[in-house]
């Protein structure tokens, strides 16, 4: 696996492509943001087919909000 960072979507994605089958790759994956409108269209457009969407969740890690037995207690705000 090789990583290239390329931001915005720009002809760098181009020269990635490029690089990937002259060199022997047979697959190439983009990650970008699901904001990214700009993304949605540009990739498509280079072949790209999308497959996949990600959620990522996040959470205070402060103890009071959980239970004496471990399960989670909904926070008030300002707490």
């Amino acid at each position: 696996m090789v990583t290239f960072r390329v931001r915005p979507a720009t002809d760098g994605d181009v020269a990635a492509i490029a690089w990937a089958g002259e060199n022997g790759y047979r697959q190439l994956t983009v990650r970008t943001d699901t904001r990214r409108a700009e993304s949605r269209a540009f990739y498509p457009a280079l072949g790209f087919e999308a497959f996949k969407e990600q959620h990522v969740y996040k959470r205070d890690a402060s103890p009071h909000l959980l239970s004496s037995e471990g399960s989670l207690v909904r926070a008030k705000k300002g707490e």
